[in-house]
This record gives C-alpha cells, sequence and structure tokens, in this order.
C-alpha cells in the first residue's frame, strides 16, 4: 500500500494552501504545498526567487503552471516537477518554483494596409494579458556560457530574460509589455530548457507603439 495518501493529510496539516493557476484560465483549489526556504544566505537572489517544493502525489500542477501561495498572495512558476517514489508507487512530486516578481501582456506585430502616407499600417495586438513571469537578468561568464540567474554575482549582466509558460507560444519580434514606458522586444526563445516553460531573451524595444 502506497504511502502517498498518509503524506498528502500531513501536507494539509503542516503545508500551505494553494491554488494552481492554469496558463489556460484553470483554476485549481484544495492542494497544499510544503516549501524548503533557501538556506544561501549570502546569496539574496536566491532566496528571494526560488523555492524548492513538494506536492502531493495527485498534484494537478504541471510545469508550466503558476502557484499562488493564499496565505501571501506570492505566485510562483512551476518550472519542473520530479516524481519520488517507494516501492514503486509515486509518493510526491518535488518542485522547483521561481517568484513570479512582473505580470506582462504580450503583443505581436501585425502589418496591415498602407496608411495615407504611404506607410505600412502596423498594430500590437494583445496574445495574451496578465501573465505572471520572472523578469531577470540574463548573465554570462568569461566562457560566455548561458548560466542560471542563481549565479549572477560572479557573471557580467548583457540583456534581460523572462521565464514564461510555454503555453503563450512567445515568439521572436515579440513585444513583452509591462507599462507604457517599460516593453521589449523579444530576441530568442530558448523552448528546451525547461518541461512547460520557455527562457526568452529580451533586448530593448524601439519600435515605437
Amino acid at each position: 500500500m502506497s504511502i502517498g495518501p498518509d503524506l498528502a493529510e500531513v501536507y494539509e496539516e503542516v503545508g500551505a494552501s494553494i491554488k494552481i493557476l492554469k496558463p489556460d484560465g484553470t483554476i485549481v483549489s484544495g492542494e497544499y504545498l510544503d516549501v524548503d526556504i533557501n538556506r544561501q544566505v549570502t546569496k539574496p537572489f536566491i532566496r528571494e526567487f526560488f523555492l524548492e517544493a513538494s506536492f502531493s502525489y495527485v498534484t494537478a500542477a504541471a510545469g508550466g503552471d503558476v502557484v499562488e501561495l493564499l496565505v501571501d498572495g506570492r505566485k510562483f512558476l512551476v518550472m519542473n516537477l520530479t516524481a519520488e517514489f517507494f516501492e514503486n508507487q509515486i509518493i510526491n512530486n518535488n518542485a522547483v518554483l521561481y517568484k513570479c516578481n512582473e505580470t506582462a501582456t504580450i503583443k505581436r506585430l501585425t502589418k496591415g494596409g498602407w496608411d495615407v502616407n504611404y506607410k505600412k499600417e502596423i498594430t500590437w495586438p494583445d496574445i495574451a494579458i496578465d501573465v505572471p513571469i520572472l523578469l531577470t537578468e540574463r548573465f554570462f561568464g568569461t566562457g560566455l556560457g548561458a548560466v542560471e540567474p542563481k549565479d549572477f554575482m560572479e557573471y557580467d549582466i548583457l540583456d534581460n530574460q523572462i521565464y514564461i509558460s510555454a503555453y503563450y507560444g512567445v515568439e521572436p519580434l515579440d513585444r513583452v509589455w509591462l507599462s507604457d514606458t517599460e516593453y521589449f522586444q523579444v530576441d530568442f526563445v530558448e523552448k528546451r530548457k525547461f518541461d512547460g516553460v520557455w527562457s526568452c531573451v529580451l533586448s530593448e524595444d524601439t519600435r515605437g507603439i
């Protein structure tokens, strides 16, 4: 007999109540999360933005979902889930979560006809709105090898990047819109680093509103 149900009861007693926000708009309630606070006190960036956690053996969460902690409203992007086994049964699902620090609108350039001044008409329709993301900087070392943000203190900042659910299908040249005064151009998309999450490298968007 699996001990998964017993552990699920423990999560209800000692864990944090959560909502799972699916990218398609579905909201799953009634689950609990056990969070392990990062102990790397010399790297406050990691303590602020990276959590290790575990879900019950029957969680509805998947890579690319957003988990909201009901106790304080913080939102985290599920970067991966790894099932833990005991006696050939799944007993829980270990996860890495990245804290979402921005809410973005994804826009895509669309060219229409010609205006009265014989200029191509350009519009920016919304592809997705109110998308929780982690916006950070992209880092490189002396060998120009890309590394994770957790190693940021040892590397030079070259440009920005976001972590976003693969569900939205972000493409190069899309616009990541934070506000009327802060928006970025997507330069390229890394699709295979994580299961269900894409990493998008950004640059200053000078194409006008």
